[in-house]
């Protein structure tokens, strides 16, 4: 007997409001408390759904700039302010 590891299907409804979660969270700034008063759900479903628009591929993050010029930066900041990391 095959064993089943497809991913379960989700509907269109719960991918548009990950998707909305998503871009309040990303794009708009909010908390997720806040996303959950926004979209009319619980918290712990905001971060639920935030979590499955990730998972999904809906969210994407891109830093620009060079991660060696960031390093010594880093290195600059932590030698002149004596920092700990």
């Amino acid at each position: 007997m095959k064993s089943n590891t497809a991913k379960p299907l989700i509907d269109v409804e719960q991918m548009d409001l990950a998707t909305r979660a998503a871009w309040l969270s990303f794009i708009g700034g909010y908390t997720q408390g806040e996303v959950a008063k926004r979209i009319g759900v619980s918290p712990v479903k905001a971060h639920r759904l935030i979590q499955l628009a990730q998972q999904q591929g809906l969210v994407k993050i891109f830093i620009e700039g060079e991660p060696a010029k960031c390093v010594a930066l880093e290195e600059t900041l932590i030698q002149t302010f004596g920092l700990r990391t």
